[in-house]
């Protein structure tokens, strides 16, 4: 069972969440300005400041193990992109990805008024496409050649999730 807790802007907070996003195995999926390798204190602040993004620690048992956020948060049409990674990697591949985000698009429905949540995840990220169709995210359309790992182009799928 997981749970989702606050990422603050204290210096262990930053110095877990550096270790993991300068881990390009771990962030080789994410968008491009959170895959760069590099992950300044500037960067934190600013990533968990920033009144369009909601970002939370993946946790079990009290201890962080990952994060899930929204970004680019649209409070005028009620919409946010969606996130997630598990930083620490033996806790990946337990669900535990499947189940914050399904308490992330509660939270995000009850809590922040939010209509709609979307993804867009590379078509070889079977991971995550499986967290997302998991969490009752839907498959919505395809943005050919827009993401490039290792200096090849990827398709992205692109998924959303509305509240019942």
């Amino acid at each position: 069972m997981v749970d989702l807790l606050p990422v603050r802007p204290l210096y262990d907070h930053y110095l877990l969440c550096r270790r993991w996003f300068e881990n390009s195995e771990t962030t080789k999926w994410l968008s491009s300005p959170l895959r760069l390798g590099r992950y300044h204190r500037l960067v934190h602040e600013k990533l968990i400041s920033d009144r369009r993004n909601h970002v939370l620690f993946i946790s079990v048992d009290s201890a962080p193990i990952g994060l899930v956020g929204l970004q680019d948060i649209d409070r005028i049409d009620h919409k946010a992109e969606i996130w997630y990674m598990v930083g620490e990697e033996q806790y990946r591949r337990k669900d535990l990805a499947s189940q914050a985000v399904r308490k992330l698009n509660e939270f995000s429905a009850h809590h922040l008024n939010l209509a709609s949540l979307y993804a867009h995840v590379s078509v070889f990220n079977l991971a995550s496409i499986r967290v997302l169709e998991k969490s009752d995210y839907r498959y919505v359309g395809r943005l050919r050649r827009s993401f490039r790992v290792n200096g090849e182009y990827q398709d992205l799928l692109l998924y959303d999730w509305i509240p019942a």
